[in-house]
């Protein structure tokens, strides 16, 4: 009796666990469509840059796209809502990317975090995942790669050819290590 009454308790168990994947990959896929609808759009259009490229939206905002979505759409979770504006926000950065083939003079326009969101773009590229910091307390690392076990920190600089990195900006990043910082890749 233990037995049968244990193997429908682990069936019970695989039932509940599929059946929670099955909502969330439903729910992925509703934010996919609802990061194409016209409110989020123009919610992601209105948008500073700043915020658009650390994707910082507040609980208060999320609540009032909620509400105008459920008057002329219908209601959404708010993690929907959520998911479907870093859809919207990751297309259109991959746009402005594609339609702009940036130039070394390109990159010299950006402004500081622009040019911190490129190094983000450029680096997962190349195969890492990248963090940007906060920018305030981050003792000057503005992105964390991580490849496997390996975290690399890097400050960005955009300078002009004439001025050169100093030693501060070298010791802002020995600050902030986290654990071990490898400063030996370049662009």
């Amino acid at each position: 009796m233990n037995l049968i009454a244990g193997i429908e308790v682990k069936t019970l168990i695989v039932g509940f666990l599929i059946v929670a994947l099955v909502w969330a990959l439903n729910q992925l896929f509703q934010a996919g469509k609802l990061a194409k609808h016209p409110i989020v759009i123009r919610f992601v259009d209105r948008l500073p840059h700043s915020r658009l490229i650390n994707n910082n939206i507040e609980p208060s905002e999320i609540l009032e796209l909620q509400d105008e979505l459920a008057r002329y759409d219908r209601m959404y979770l708010t993690w929907t809502i959520r998911q479907a504006i870093s859809f919207a926000i990751s297309k259109e950065i991959k746009a402005v990317v594609r339609k702009n083939h940036m130039t070394i003079n390109d990159v010299d326009q950006l402004g500081g975090l622009e040019f911190e969101f490129f190094l983000k773009k450029l680096f997962e590229g190349k195969g890492y995942e990248v963090e940007l910091t906060k920018g305030s307390g981050d003792q000057g690392v503005d992105l964390i790669l991580y490849q496997g076990r390996r975290k690399i920190a890097v400050q960005a600089k955009r300078y002009s050819p004439s001025q050169r990195v100093g030693v501060t900006a070298v010791q802002e990043v020995c600050t902030g290590k986290i654990s071990t910082i490898v400063l030996k890749h370049t662009l």
